[in-house]
């Protein structure tokens, strides 16, 4: 009876022992299962993170060449009017303008007995011109060695803008010889161009 007793023993345990064995082999495979798992999430996430890392370096590569190519200092002819050699160029530009105005506005005087509303447009656009010269003069910083035609254009031009603003009012009210109004400041505008000419001429030989 105690030998069978100590036999039936023995089989429980060795039964319970293997169960045990097994059960711990599963949790095992489980844990590992679940670490490799977790391994690989971590492994794709810096992969990804590191593309995208990538990505971001050569998009803020490509803005700073952008902004680089975009502050390169750009040359134009407002700097070029600095220089010396740019005032004969501007302030002949400017004389053409007074002479061609000033000869469109000779013409419009002659034609006065058409006097219509395009007629009206065209000397106030020639009035519109002898303003902006005189303007413009006033931006330029004269030369030393061009200063006698700077002024000369100068006092041309205020000739003209004088004539501008005492004609233009007399033509608007409908006065029937309104170009008497500014004659005297027209006669002196046409003298002083001249001279301006010639001198800017004078200077350059």
């Amino acid at each position: 009876m105690s030998t069978q007793y100590h036999q039936r023993q023995n089989a429980i345990n060795d039964s319970s022992g293997g169960s045990g064995c097994a059960m711990f082999l599963i949790i095992a495979g489980v844990g590992l299962a679940i670490a490799a798992i977790l391994f690989g999430a971590v492994i794709a996430f810096f992969t990804i993170d590191a593309s995208e890392t990538t990505t971001s370096e050569f998009v803020v590569e490509d803005e700073v060449e952008v902004v680089v190519a975009a502050t390169d200092p750009i040359v134009t002819d407002s700097s070029a009017d600095t220089t010396p050699a740019s005032y004969p160029d501007r302030i002949y530009g400017l004389i053409e303008l007074l002479r061609i105005s000033s000869e469109d506005y000779t013409e419009l005087k002659a034609s006065i007995g058409e006097r219509d509303e395009a007629w009206e447009v065209e000397l106030l656009e020639v009035f519109a011109t002898w303003r902006d010269v005189d303007h413009q003069i006033g931006q330029i910083v004269p030369s030393p060695t061009h200063q006698a035609s700077y002024e000369l254009l100068s006092g041309a031009a205020s000739h003209y803008r004088d004539a501008a603003d005492a004609i233009e009012p007399a033509i608007l009210s409908g006065e029937e010889d309104p170009f008497s109004k500014g004659a005297n400041s027209v006669n002196n505008g046409a003298i002083a161009l001249k001279l301006a000419e010639t001198t800017l001429a004078d200077e350059l030989d």
